[in-house]
């Protein structure tokens, strides 16, 4: 695995955590998810994210289901990344909107699916760190999966 990220190249350690900050906005992911299928419009984006029950496994609770105007405010956050597109039909009455993910986006999942994938992987191992932590204790889990 030797030559993957540079050790001591600052360059790989910033695109490292700007991705990481870029994707752990708390509702960012769900809503990268939920777009993912394609475009919906904002009540069945809403409902879409609300339909979710998630246990954190690093604190050990349900998330909370997201309000309308955090939505509102996610997804002009993500529009201003480039990472959600909104286009408005005016020839409705009222105006709907519907959401879609960005070209940028979906290469962003794209990228993400193989660590997604680790993730899978290693749940076994990643659930007993996230129960050790939670547990305050500092046992080291086994390398085994």
């Amino acid at each position: 695995m030797a030559g993957v990220i540079t050790t001591g190249d600052d360059n790989d350690l910033q695109h490292l955590r700007d991705l990481l900050h870029w994707v752990s906005q708390e509702w960012e992911p769900d809503v990268l998810v939920a777009l993912s299928g394609g475009p919906l419009r904002y009540v069945a984006l809403l409902d879409a994210i609300r339909s979710r029950t998630i246990v954190d496994g690093w604190n050990g609770r349900h998330r909370r289901v997201i309000a309308d105007s955090t939505l509102n405010r996610t997804l002009r956050r993500m529009e201003r990344d480039s990472l959600v597109g909104r286009t408005r039909d005016e020839s409705v009455f009222p105006p709907m909107a519907s959401y879609h993910l960005t070209p940028i986006a979906q290469q962003l999942l794209e990228v993400l699916r193989p660590a997604i994938n680790w993730i899978g992987q290693n749940h076994g191992m990643i659930e007993r760190v996230q129960r050790s932590r939670r547990e305050g204790t500092s046992q080291a889990p086994s390398d085994d999966a």
